[in-house]
This record gives structure tokens, sequence and C-alpha cells, in this order.
């Protein structure tokens, strides 16, 4: 019989298990997944990690728009913004309004659209501050408006 991977590296689900994701809470870097989504976080860091492309016009540092973890690997993550006004440019990818969010049960009050062509890749040991755990919703699950 073969042995599992958390047979040879229990310390891993451990890991997992300690640091649960409840909504509302700001969580490290280093524990963020694939479709995990959180709110809040400034214009200022979106300006800087886009180099000014997205947002377009700032509101003397009072802007917020979410953030979507596309993918995730062992180095880091792929990023992307969110908006709820539907951009100009195709495909829009986006997360239904009125959708439960999974981990935290949590209701969108509206389309969220995905700003995949504005991912944006970030190191575990970076960080986001503020930004505040909103819920999971998978990549293959988010629809596409054509």
């Amino acid at each position: 019989m073969g042995l599992l991977f958390y047979d040879v590296f229990p310390d891993m689900l451990k890991k997992k298990a300690e640091h649960p994701k409840p909504a509302g809470e700001s969580i490290p870097v280093e524990h963020w997944s694939t479709g995990d989504l959180f709110h809040s976080v400034a214009d200022a860091f979106w300006q800087k990690k886009t180099q000014g492309v997205f947002p377009k016009t700032m509101k003397k540092d009072k802007g917020s728009h979410p953030l979507y973890v596309v993918a995730s690997s062992n180095y880091g993550l792929s990023i992307c913004p969110c908006t709820s006004k539907s951009p100009a440019f195709l495909p829009r990818w986006y997360i239904p309004g009125g959708v439960l969010l999974r981990n935290t049960g949590e209701k969108k009050d509206r389309t969220t659209y995905v700003l995949k062509k504005l991912a944006r890749p970030l190191m575990k040991d970076e960080t986001v501050s503020p930004a505040f755990y909103w819920g999971m919703f998978p990549p293959e699950e988010l629809c596409e408006e054509k």
C-alpha cells in the first residue's frame, strides 16, 4: 500500500486547517488560493500593479476594487482586478450577481466582472492591504459574455 501525500507531509494538512478563511477577514497572501475573491483592495495598489492601466481615474485614495485569484502555485499567484461595470473589451468574464460564494456563503449583490486581461503576478511573500476575504468562486464556473 502506497503512502499518501499527507502521510508524508502531515504538517501541510495541519497548516491548511489552522488557516480558515472567514468572510471579512484579512488573510496572509501565502494562504490565498485559486478562485479566492477579496474586496476593498485600494485603487492605489491596482494603479501600481497595472502600471497605471487600471483604474483609469482615481478617487482621492478612497476608491477600491475587488481582487480575484486566477491561478496559484507554490511560488506565487496570478491576480486580477474586478469591477461592477461591464468592461469595454472582450471577453467579459464575470461572477453573476445573486450567487453564493463558497467557503463563506456570502451572497454577491451584483455582477462582478473579472478583468483577466489585467492579470498580474503576485509573490506569496508580498502584502496586499487592505484585502478582505469575500469567498471563493471557481475559475471554471466564471461566466463568459461574448
